[in-house]
């Protein structure tokens, strides 16, 4: 019996460790993927008008003063629901992220002090990945979805600037967004300006396997 205790008690142990061990790796898995400075949160968000779910992992470093800017990386976009990234509305997640950064950043200037500006770093290089095949009723299918561009030499993003005040005279204090004009710009781009429409049929009749198009900018304006 004593011998079962023992047993029991080292394998608790052991598992505990190995989640310890887990979550370290995963913790530093995740910061390698933010710039020197910023903190990688995961967090999610929806359901949106769509009725879609999102995961979004960010790097977040917010001002440290009154008079420094508030840096947010999207990382990534990951829908929990099963929609495509070409249903995700850009000004909806905006909209989400400004929310986070409310609670998550107490560095917003006073209405009556001005403006906090905030940077915002959205992917920007997508391409359509498309598939035809037949099912076991011999019925032929073919789908396109949006992707990331994942090259790890890509450096482009969308940048998203805009500035952010509190009136604290309201009860409870009331943001706003409007106090520096918004802006949106392609930075370092490496794939072609302008959107690429969806494909909706084959390349060729009852055409079978997967295929992609270029990269292309999609929803920086």
């Amino acid at each position: 019996m004593n011998l079962m205790k023992n047993f029991s008690r080292k394998a608790v142990l052991f598992l505990g460790i190995l989640a310890f061990l887990f979550s370290a790796s995963v913790e530093r898995v995740l910061s390698d993927i933010c710039p020197p400075g910023q903190i990688n949160k995961a967090r999610h968000f929806g359901p949106d008008a769509n009725g879609c779910e999102w995961d979004v992992v960010i790097c977040v470093a917010c001002a440290v003063t009154f008079f420094d800017p508030t840096l947010v990386k999207v990382v990534s976009v990951t829908s929990t629901t099963g929609c495509d990234l070409a249903e995700l509305n850009q000004s909806w997640l905006l909209g989400e992220l400004k929310i986070f950064l409310i609670n998550y950043c107490s560095t917003i200037k006073p209405c009556t002090s001005g403006c906090t500006r905030f940077s915002i770093q959205l992917p920007l290089c997508y391409k359509w990945h498309s598939y035809g095949w037949v099912d076991i009723n011999k019925i032929y299918h073919f789908e396109s979805w949006l992707v990331y561009c994942n090259d790890e030499k890509d450096n482009s993003y969308c940048e998203v600037n805009f500035g952010m005040c509190v009136d604290n005279i309201t009860t409870p204090p009331t943001y706003h967004d409007d106090c520096l004009k918004k802006s949106k710009t392609p930075r370092n781009s490496a794939c072609i300006a302008g959107e690429i429409p969806k494909p909706t049929a084959p390349p060729s009749p009852n055409w079978l396997g997967e295929t992609e198009s270029v990269c292309f900018e999609h929803g920086c304006w």
